[in-house]
């Protein structure tokens, strides 16, 4: 049986979910071990080129990212800060990495 994964998306304290969710291709995260940071990348697809435009994301934003399984328990990811866009094709993509930042951090 295919399981379905739902995530939420906000950037810069926005909620962005429904208006990405179209265009993901695909998500990951990664739960490094103790001393190293936690990371995540967001690969969407460009065809209109809105990802390479004006809503690229700027390195130093940050995103909070959380998945939700169906019937299963919420996994939040945590805070990140992005620190790499990258664009390619074709097709025309953009990916996204974002690396963990401190709980400690005040916005």
């Amino acid at each position: 049986m295919l399981r379905k994964t739902l995530f939420d998306v906000i950037y810069q304290n926005v909620n962005i979910t429904a208006y990405m969710s179209p265009d993901v291709l695909s998500m990951s995260y990664t739960d490094n071990e103790d001393g190293q940071v936690d990371d995540i990348s967001i690969i969407l697809k460009n065809d209109d080129g809105k990802w390479s435009g004006d809503w690229t994301p700027k390195k130093g934003d940050f995103i909070d990212l959380s998945f939700k399984p169906i019937n299963q328990i919420v996994l939040e990811c945590g805070k990140f800060q992005v620190d790499g866009i990258t664009c390619s094709g074709p097709p025309s993509v953009v990916e996204v990495t974002a690396v963990s930042v401190s709980c400690f951090i005040r916005h």
